[in-house]
């Protein structure tokens, strides 16, 4: 078998192909830790909507406060927004980066094979 030839530029696509693996890993495990917390943040709401309590102690960083119902549902609210527009963002950078990782298997698989090349995650 008859050995490729790695060019400079050859090499800087294994190596941004290698950093933008690593970059949608660490997005997708903030994604991850994202809808675990909209999950929990929905369930708040859904709990406060059945028992409707008049007083609610919230957590805001790393202390509570004492919201009526509606206020406490307001902050829910405004804080499933902005985790929302994070969540958007994260998968927005994933997808990103997926479409640029596509591309460059194109381009390495063309050149070196499926078999002379992983480039799967």
């Amino acid at each position: 078998m008859a050995q490729l030839e790695v060019s400079l530029e050859d090499q800087q696509r294994i190596n941004k192909f290698g950093n933008l693996n690593s970059q949608v890993a660490a997005y997708k495990i903030e994604l991850e830790a994202l809808n675990d917390k909209k999950t929990k943040y929905e369930t708040a709401k859904e709990d406060l909507e059945l028992e409707m309590p008049d007083d609610v102690p919230y957590k805001i960083g790393t202390a509570f406060i004492t919201l009526s119902c509606d206020d406490a549902t307001e902050q829910l609210d405004a804080d499933l927004a902005e985790l929302q527009q994070r969540i958007d963002y994260v998968q927005n950078e994933i997808d990103v980066r997926d479409k640029e990782m596509k591309e460059l298997r194109t381009v390495l698989y063309s050149k070196f094979g499926k078999e002379n090349i992983g480039l799967e995650e």
